[in-house]
């Protein structure tokens, strides 16, 4: 028989409301896999509450490593989205932002991988406390390529849905930033943490909760030039990534960002648009 795909829901908390979902589903392919994540979320940017959805969809090798990829953020009726492939030893690809469309490319000198696929390949592992592993990510919002670590703190019991889990603790660092998350005896995660405060928990699809997070609707491109959400989500680090880049100390700004700050569940930020090479 074929493998069958494989597919995992998680609810989107906010300061213990739940505010979105996640569904992630893996499906095997003939090179390697397809890898498919979507977040459907009601947050509150810059005072404002908006409806933000993301999909990311990839393809990889039997190890998990990156060959294409596109993903999408859509807000307020405007489409951020960006699409890559690696050839040889560069990652080839372009952005489309309000109607412009830029290309770019980076020189590779190790296998790359999506911040969420990155979680693909410790399944299975039984990780020891202070076993590391390191892997090189690209994150669309910056368009930028950077290391994310994953260290095992140790064993845990954790409650979820009233049932008590032994799971493995593990610390996930990037750009000066720690979040945690929590997998079970399999590999798979069954809580972490994510920018903005927000946790995710395990879920079955029914709990999910799917009529209330209405999917993305099939948008070609955007229908006018301000997203905020976008812009605040590209500033402060977006969820689906799992990443948060680290604002500069006062009165300096980062290659990518300029500085944003998180307050009682809003975000308030103002972002650059990343550099891209012609």
């Amino acid at each position: 028989a074929a493998p069958q795909a494989q597919e995992e829901w998680m609810g989107i908390y906010q300061q213990a409301q739940k505010v979105g979902y996640l569904q992630r589903r893996l499906t095997p392919t003939d090179t390697g896999y397809q890898w498919e994540e979507q977040w459907r979320m009601r947050l509150r940017v810059l005072n404002t509450p908006q409806t933000i959805h993301t999909e990311v969809r990839a393809d990889t090798d039997q190890r998990y490593r990156l060959t294409r990829f596109s993903f999408r953020l859509l807000s307020a009726g405007v489409v951020f989205q960006v699409t890559g492939e690696v050839a040889g030893q560069e990652l080839r690809g372009q952005m489309t932002s309000a109607g412009e469309t830029s290309p770019f490319s980076f020189s590779l000198h190790e296998p790359l991988y999506l911040p969420g696929t990155t979680q693909m390949v410790l399944r299975g592992i039984a990780l020891q406390p202070g076993e590391e592993h390191r892997f090189s990510i690209f994150n669309p919002l910056s368009l930028h390529t950077d290391t994310i670590s994953v260290t095992a703190l140790g064993p845990e019991t954790l409650s979820l849905n009233g049932e008590k889990r032994t799971v493995t603790k593990v610390a996930e660092r990037f750009a000066g930033t720690t979040v945690h998350a929590w997998l079970d005896q399999e590999g798979n995660v069954v809580k972490e943490e994510a920018a903005l405060g927000l946790v995710l928990l395990r879920e079955s699809q029914e709990d999910g909760d799917l009529g209330s997070y209405p999917r993305a609707p099939n948008a070609a491109g955007p229908t006018g030039t301000h997203a905020p959400a976008a812009q605040a989500l590209r500033a402060g680090g977006c969820p689906p990534l799992r990443l948060s880049p680290t604002p500069a100390a006062a009165g300096q700004h980062s290659d990518h960002y300029q500085r944003g700050d998180v307050h009682a569940g809003n975000l308030s930020a103002a972002a650059d648009e990343p550099r891209v090479r012609s």
